[in-house]
Formats: C-alpha cells, structure tokens, sequence
C-alpha cells in the first residue's frame, strides 16, 4: 500500500488533478449546467487478504448482502461471501462440474433471500436459497446468451431479465421454470450483425418498484420500462458524455472498420442502490480508465443526474463498485485492492 502514501506530492498527483479539473466541466445533458461534484477520498484499502480469500484482477460482481461484502471472481471461479469488519470468508458458492456445481459464473444477484448465478458454462441461471442450497436451474430459451457478458436482473416476483443480441427484442422476462413473459426493448439502428453486437450490448437493473432500467454500454442512453414492458422514462447523456464521443469518433476515423466491431464502452460498472443509479464511467484517457461516478436520481417521474463522485487515487483503474449506506466501495484493478469511500449524497 506503500503506493499511495503521501500521494499530494507524488509526480501522478499534477497528472490526476489535470484530469479531475478537465471533467469539472463537464455540462448536464438536461440543463447544460456545470454539474456538482463532491471529491472522495480513500477512507480503508483492502489488500489481498490471505491464500484463501485471495482474489485476482478478475472481480466481476461485487455486493453488499446483510453487511457482508459478496464478490465473484472469474478468473479464481469463486464466489465468495466476507465479513467486512474482519475480512473472514463466510460462505464460498461451490464452483465445478457437478449437477449443483456453478461451472463459469460472471454476475450474481440476491432478491428476496434467494441467490441468482448467471452460468455462462452451463448456459443457465442457477438458483440457491439464503444459506446457498440449490434450488433449480432456469434453462433461457435462446442459444447466445450474450447477457451473462453483462449484469442480468431479477424482480420481486423471481422474474429474470436478460438481453440476447440474437433475438428479435433484446430484453426477455423469464419466470422460474424458463417460460418466457415477455420480450420487449428496441436495438440501436445498425447495419450489419457485427456492428449490432457492438452498439446493442447493455446491462439490466431492477429497481425498488420493480421497474426495468435498461442502460446501454455503447450508447449513453438509459431507459426505464414497467413491469409490462413499457417504456416510461428515458435518459439521454448525450451531451454529458461528448468527450467520450469524440473518443470513439477518433477511434473510427483512424480505422473507420471499427464502426462495425469496436465494443466502445461508456462505463466500467453499474451499480443501483435506494433509488439512485451510479455509472462508474470511463473518463478522457488513452487508457479506459474509471476514476468518476455519475449519479443519476431515478426516484422522480423523469430520472435526472444528480452529482459526479471524484474517486481520489493515483494510478487506480477502478473496475467495479458497490454501496452500503453511505459508502462507496470501489475494486482497483491496477492493485486487485477493495477501496473504501465515504460519501455524503445530501
């Protein structure tokens, strides 16, 4: 950790603020407004615990379940539970090959005591009850299951929404048994299968209500759908996002063949948390770097930005976060290290 001691007057400090004030100016979508920030600063860094809890550069999910911090890790394939006040391993969801095993897991939701593991080796969304006891597999209907690539959401009622770039709607509502509700949702316009793969990519967010945010990765659009698949409320970060537009832009005129392929990313993660939606967001660098959160009020009739979150650490490449209260917890990883933040959102 001796990294980030005394960081004000390290060489990376000049280099970072230049990037935080470059993105102060960044304007409202809604308003074209300076939007409001608020500087964090690291409060708790977690290195690497021990050989049991040792987690890689892989962390794909992370989660605050009952105060304990639930992570999963794609490249150690586990799936595991920690105290946060003492780091110990609570429960690990049991990886392999067997009937009740998770073979390739990349999300996991937790709803209504019940555990969802996407299985992108079994092709499956596996279920487990509050003290991980299978329960069933749900079986989707489709062959590409493009979603487990992204966060899949899971309602009050046990219902699973996931996207699948191949089928004619690219959201589909499944119940328990794998009977599709309904498919609903619209593609970005695109011109042929690859460059539909590229734009149509999107993570899917079940709110408080039960409502479906739908929040594209290459396009910065969020939108909102009832339970009965309609739309309701749209966001469009256009202009918030015209720096990182130009970024691709820049891109597909050097090799204008990227149009077609270039999976170009607006954010790192996604995060939903009392009514508030946090795109952990790529900023202005060669490198996709993510050291800024958008906040975005979703509790209104129309969903509107509330305040950009400055994440204070040099050298960092924040991959993922998630809230507890009022802390912010961020995965690095440059460091494969859990950063604590504490934050004051009134």
């Amino acid at each position: 950790m001796t990294k980030y001691n005394n960081w004000f007057t390290s060489p990376y400090s000049a280099i970072f603020l230049t990037c935080i004030t470059f993105q102060s100016f960044i304007s409202c979508s809604s308003n074209n407004e300076r939007v409001n920030e608020l500087n964090l600063f690291p409060s708790t860094i977690i290195s690497q615990i021990n050989d049991s809890t040792f987690i890689t550069d892989g962390v794909s999910h992370m989660s605050f379940v009952n105060e304990n911090l639930l992570i999963s890790d794609r490249k150690a394939l586990k799936t595991l539970s920690l105290n946060i006040k003492d780091l110990s391993v609570l429960f690990e969801i049991d990886h392999g090959f067997g009937p009740d095993n998770i073979k390739e897991s990349y999300h996991i939701e937790y709803r209504k005591n019940r555990y969802y593991v996407s299985d992108f080796g079994k092709n499956t969304f596996s279920v487990f009850d509050a003290d991980r006891n299978p329960l069933s597999s749900i079986n989707p209907p489709h062959s590409d299951m493009s979603s487990f690539l992204y966060k899949f959401s899971v309602d009050d009622n046990g219902y699973v929404y996931y996207t699948d770039i191949t089928n004619n709607y690219p959201i589909t509502q499944l119940d328990q048994t794998g009977r599709v509700i309904r498919e609903f949702g619209e593609f970005q316009p695109y011109e042929n299968e690859d460059h539909k793969r590229a734009l149509n990519n999107r993570n899917l967010v079940v709110t408080e209500e039960n409502e479906l945010l739908s929040i594209w990765t290459s396009v910065p659009i969020i939108k909102k759908f009832n339970q009965e698949g309609n739309l309701i409320d749209e966001l469009d970060l256009s202009d918030f996002f015209q720096f990182r537009t130009n970024r691709k832009l820049e891109l597909i005129k050097t090799n204008p063949q990227y149009k077609y392929r270039l999976a170009f990313a607006y954010y790192n993660d996604v995060y939903y948390s009392d009514k508030k939606l946090y795109l952990l967001f790529i900023g202005d660098y060669e490198v996709p770097n993510s050291n800024q959160v958008l906040v975005i009020d979703t509790s209104k009739k129309r969903m509107q930005i509330q305040k950009v979150l400055n994440l204070h650490l040099p050298e960092a490449y924040f991959k993922e976060i998630t809230i507890s209260g009022s802390k912010l917890w961020a995965f690095d990883k440059a460091g494969a290290e859990i950063i604590e933040f504490k934050m004051d959102l009134k």
